[in-house]
């Protein structure tokens, strides 16, 4: 989301979390290029790259931290090389990241907010076209399986955090999202995370807590509630009701053989 979902971390220096594997570089054998359905093997080593939302600017919840959290013991090794300063130098940085991401030798790369800042900045429709494509470029070096973000309509955002210049018009944030869509559709082994309309309802509608004890009440999450101040960055509801989607989505990719992997009780991880 956001990139630096976005915008104004220039007092924020860069996270200390950018996790390093384990193993040495190039020690694991590179996964063959895959296709169709997602699988259990698929999960064994997952790597976060992206920018402001991914590295838990504004809430000190990566998205990856939670997911180690909620999938421990089940035998995925997770890592992240993410940035909040993405915003600053979006074409050092995201090459940066593909680099440790694929020296990582991951099975899996999830990005939601890594073409946020090809598509966001000071730069004019054709500039931010232009950009995407090297964006996109970027994830076509990885030939494993990906799960990639859209672009998040971000206008009403704070001015002190996200310039309404930085801003794409809405139809050219259509035309960017109708792009990577085509992109994703060419390639069997990546998949879209729609996180236009996953941010849409966060910030205009809230959701409806679901949970899997059917004894307890169904609760409504406002939009105050799920995202910053800032109206920018997710609170760390949001990022739990986000990550409660990215695992939703690899569940459909799956199927049934990794619903049992992936289920978490998302209302029990709401509390805390």
């Amino acid at each position: 989301m956001m990139g630096l979902l976005l915008g104004g971390a220039l007092l924020v220096s860069p996270s200390p979390a950018q996790t390093k594997p384990s193993e040495r570089p190039g020690t694991r054998p590179f996964p063959v290029r895959s296709h169709g359905v997602l699988q259990k093997k698929d999960l064994s080593r997952i790597v976060f790259i992206g920018a402001s939302v991914s590295d838990g600017f504004g809430n000190g919840l990566p998205p990856s931290v939670l997911a180690q959290r909620v999938l421990k013991d089940r035998g995925f090794k997770i890592l992240r090389f993410t940035s909040s300063l993405f915003f600053m130098q979006p074409l050092k940085i995201g090459p940066l990241q593909m680099r440790r991401a694929l020296k990582a030798k991951p099975t899996l790369l999830i990005g939601i907010d890594f073409l946020f800042w090809f598509g966001y900045g000071w730069m004019n429709k054709d500039a931010r076209m232009k950009r995407l494509e090297k964006g996109l470029a970027l994830l076509d070096q990885f030939p494993g399986k990906i799960l990639v973000g859209n672009l998040p309509d971000m206008h009403g955002a704070d001015p002190r955090m996200l310039a309404p210049r930085q801003i794409p018009a809405v139809g050219t944030l259509k035309t960017m999202n109708d792009r990577i869509a085509q992109w994703v559709k060419k390639r069997p082994r990546v998949r879209l995370f729609d996180l236009s309309a996953h941010v849409d309802r966060m910030r205009k509608k809230g959701i409806v807590l679901p949970s899997r004890d059917k004894r307890v009440r169904p609760r409504r999450i406002s939009a105050k509630e799920l995202m910053s101040k800032d109206r920018l960055h997710p609170s760390k509801q949001g990022v739990r009701y986000l990550l409660h989607l990215v695992l939703g989505s690899l569940e459909r990719w799956g199927g049934s053989a990794l619903k049992a992997s992936l289920a978490w009780d998302f209302a029990e991880a709401m509390k805390d």
